[in-house]
């Protein structure tokens, strides 16, 4: 009995040891992130004679929010709808290095750090109309009571800016192999991020927890 939970014990260790233990060159793994701004990831890992490994990013994201706002009735029977809309869009690249760490006598473990940059279209809309109401009584709390309103004016304000982005980060995951090829990603991190608008001299620097994960693809194998 004991002799059959040491072997349900180790095996497992023996299988990640011995395909993580496959001498390959590249990997190639697509992930997605918690940061809206880079959601979708394409990353590229160059693994030297050494703990070392070599990664180059690719990342696209974006972010979108809006909301509304009505004013009091005015005049007896006139009401101001304003509605706002925000979107961000990004596209970075970063480069890093890590180490593999030798737990459970295996290298599914890494730590890293990375550095990197990235462009931001940024566009916010403002739209504000009038409507005539009929009663100013009634409850106009929820915007379905537009469809039943008389439109009178309208006027729209649509701003967009550009940015770029720089950062730095600190990383801690683990690949676990499916095959000798194939690996499962899953990655913690914080991210200190540094922006700059390009038309207004502002400037906005966050310090970001991030959760990454994804699939890598192995290949070139190492004589």
């Amino acid at each position: 009995m004991l002799l059959k939970r040491l072997v349900l014990l180790f095996v497992p260790v023996f299988i990640l040891t011995f395909y993580s233990s496959a001498q390959y060159k590249w990997d190639i793994g697509l992930k997605t992130s918690s940061f809206e701004l880079e959601r979708f990831q394409l990353e590229a890992r160059y693994h030297l004679k050494s703990p070392y490994t070599i990664t180059a990013t690719l990342m696209n994201g974006s972010r979108y929010f809006g909301d509304y706002h009505l004013s009091k009735v005015y005049n007896d029977s006139l009401i101001d709808v304003t509605n706002y809309y925000h979107s961000t869009t990004n596209t970075a690249l970063k480069f890093g290095i890590q180490r593999k760490l030798g737990f459970l006598a295996s290298d599914v473990f890494y730590a890293g750090a990375t550095i990197g940059i990235g462009f931001e279209q940024i566009r916010s809309s403002n739209y504000v109309s009038t409507y005539s109401v009929g009663d100013s009584t009634g409850d106009y709390t929820y915007p379905h009571y537009f469809l039943d309103w008389d439109e009178l004016s309208s006027s729209q304000n649509t701003v967009q800016m550009k940015a770029i982005s720089a950062q730095l980060g600190l990383t801690f995951g683990m690949d676990v192999p499916l095959t000798k090829r194939f690996s499962i990603n899953a990655e913690i991190g914080m991210l200190g991020h540094y922006r700059q608008n390009l038309d207004y001299q502002t400037s906005i620097i966050t310090l970001l927890p991030t959760i990454s994960g994804g699939v890598r693809y192995r290949f070139g194998k190492r004589e």
